[in-house]
């Protein structure tokens, strides 16, 4: 792990967990979203225990509103494909997608 590649892990995730949480359909930004669990799906070996823990966290909020959103707008689609990402992750999580 070098110092740059957890610099970026932290900042992804900071960035992740904020799109759940202020999640709107229609922000037209949820592509961000979707590249930041990428990057972090790549790189779990860069975030501690408590850090995974919130990843794991998150994707559960995730998965429900991939499942309780009906919009048909970009960023549901990209929503849904965060979620893909999130049901085969290698993280392990308290929640089956």
């Amino acid at each position: 792990m070098t110092s740059i590649s957890r610099s970026e892990s932290l900042r992804l995730l900071r960035g992740y967990l904020g799109h759940i949480e202020y999640w709107d359909p229609e922000c037209g930004d949820a592509f961000l979203m979707l590249n930041a669990r990428e990057w972090l799906e790549d790189h779990l070996a860069d975030l501690t225990a408590p850090e995974k823990e919130a990843l794991a966290a998150g994707d559960e909020r995730l998965l429900k509103l991939s499942r309780d959103t009906a919009d048909a707008t970009l960023d549901v689609e990209y929503l849904r494909e965060t979620a893909k990402i999130v049901a085969v992750s290698r993280l392990p999580s308290r929640m089956a997608a």
